[in-house]
């Protein structure tokens, strides 16, 4: 098989399932896929704004749910298969230099250490938890909520290079909102835990080489305590790649056991660097300190075929103090399961241990948790 109809195989299959069907055997047969699909011209030659859409299509394709791509022509000017190539006076391509971008309102369990434009782990998928429980003999109350509130602005950048071995950006999110842990208590009336202010950005990259896909992402945070006491100003440094297929990184692998599981591990490199002016009610932290966990964060997900709305998962961090050699580390590890109660996931049941020291704060962890999330919005749909 030629390599123009090995492209046309992968790219159309992806992008139109119903013209990957058709049999490619011949050169103009291959062009004139890539006519009808992409507006190719009669000499093959691919344009950037060619392979923009291509990988704008191919994105898609791996996005779970997304919705099937509307022709780019209407039917009548379709050509069949064995037709001599036509002419496109009346086609133009999309123009590139106006991106497609999104706004909308996101609630999740914390700005995830992984890209929320990925929108293939779990992790970033997971809703806010709000629990609340009643201890009749003791007469007391307990109303826990962990959460994440983003008004995120999302798009698709121009193309602004004709190789696509070139690093270039591809796609981006801003992400300002608020952050918060709370524990709020009939017994002695106080609120517990931490609350920040966040500003996140994070940018898509893709180029030739090893990690053809690349995202990063930087979130400036100011965090105190819920008696305004602590202040701790500081940024977090996100790298996450995603190598070509073929290698077990931030892909979906399936495997033929159970009548079919699905295992995903996506791993994060991160560089936490913090300013504690005041510790507040944060007795593991010290005032007057700077700190720089540096680390990996990784991600580890289950699925299966045969209960397609229940998976498992699994993290674990492991910050270094450069700042202190080594000490105050972060030692992070939480393994847990979770049920989608709707098709979509915005309500969901989990249930997980945690166990170890919480970024930012210290705070020593040793938990299990049962209890209902909330998702609302979705950064990327059509990706």
């Amino acid at each position: 098989m030629h390599l123009k109809q090995v492209v046309v195989f992968i790219l159309v299959t992806c992008a139109s399932p119903a013209a990957g069907q058709e049999q490619i055997n011949t050169k103009a047969q291959a062009l004139a896929v890539l006519a009808r699909e992409y507006g190719v011209a009669s000499d093959g030659q691919f344009t950037s704004e060619v392979i923009h859409l291509m990988n704008r299509d191919l994105r898609q394709a791996r996005s779970p749910g997304s919705a099937k791509r509307v022709p780019r022509r209407p039917p009548s000017s379709v050509p069949t298969l064995g037709q001599e190539m036509p002419s496109l006076p009346e086609y133009t391509l999309p123009d590139p230099s106006r991106p497609l971008n999104k706004t909308t309102l996101l609630v999740r369990e914390s700005y995830s250490p992984f890209p929320f434009i990925t929108q293939n782990s779990e992790e970033v998928q997971k809703g806010a938890a709000f629990t609340y429980t009643h201890n009749g003999i003791k007469r007391e109350s307990v109303f826990v909520a962990k959460g994440a509130v983003m008004l995120a602005m999302a798009g698709d950048l121009p193309v602004t290079v004709s190789d696509p071995n070139q690093p270039h950006l591809t796609y981006y999110s801003f992400l300002p909102g608020f952050e918060f842990n709370r524990l709020s208590s009939s017994r002695d009336r106080k609120n517990h835990g931490s609350q920040s202010a966040k500003l996140g950005v994070e940018l898509e990259t893709q180029q030739g080489g090893l990690f053809t896909t690349q995202y990063f992402r930087m979130d400036a945070n100011y965090t105190t305590d819920y008696d305004q006491k602590a202040k701790i100003y500081g940024a977090d440094f996100l790298w996450t790649p995603k190598p070509a297929e073929g290698l077990f990184i931030g892909t979906d692998y399936r495997f033929p056991i159970l009548g079919g599981t699905w295992v995903k591990f996506i791993p994060t490199f991160s560089a936490d660097i913090y300013h504690v002016d005041s510790a507040g009610r944060f007795a593991r932290i010290r005032p007057g300190h700077t700190y720089a966990w540096i680390g990996p964060k990784l991600s580890l997900d289950v699925g299966f075929d045969a209960f397609p709305r229940f998976s498992l998962y699994s993290r674990y961090y492991y910050l270094y103090n450069a700042a202190d050699g080594g000490k105050q580390s972060i030692d992070y590890f939480q393994v847990g399961g979770q049920l989608k109660l709707t098709e979509d996931g915005s309500l969901t049941l989990d249930s997980r241990y945690t166990h170890g020291s919480a970024p930012r704060t210290r705070e020593r962890l040793d938990e299990y948790y049962v209890g209902l999330r909330v998702k609302i919005g979705s950064i990327r749909q059509n990706p």
